[in-house]
């Protein structure tokens, strides 16, 4: 935790809040990505410059149910919100890119 300035009972606490609400209330190990169209939009909007563009990305990504249901399609997405957030590096690429 130090490696990542998490060093304070206030960011400790925060850090354990965000994780048990990403890893279903620390039932899972990794965080769930799946999201419907909506509800990527709803969770990640600013990641995505409008719906139709959203949808885009799901349908080339994910194909004909428009959803990520493998690990491998999961990273996809993870890396389509999370790519340049919070000091994240960028692993942006053209398939990942903000459109």
């Amino acid at each position: 935790m130090k490696e990542f300035e998490i060093n304070t009972p206030e960011r400790q606490q925060a850090f354990i809040a965000q994780f048990g609400k990403e890893c279903q209330e620390m039932k899972a190990i990794e965080e769930n990505f799946r999201y419907s169209v909506e509800g990527a939009m709803t969770q990640f909007g600013s990641r995505f410059s409008s719906l139709q563009k959203a949808r885009k990305f799901f349908k080339d990504t994910f194909g004909a149910d428009g959803k990520a249901n493998t690990k491998s399609e999961f990273k996809k997405l993870a890396n389509r919100v999370y790519a340049t957030k919070n000091g994240n590096p960028g692993f942006l690429t053209s398939s990942t890119r903000k459109g």
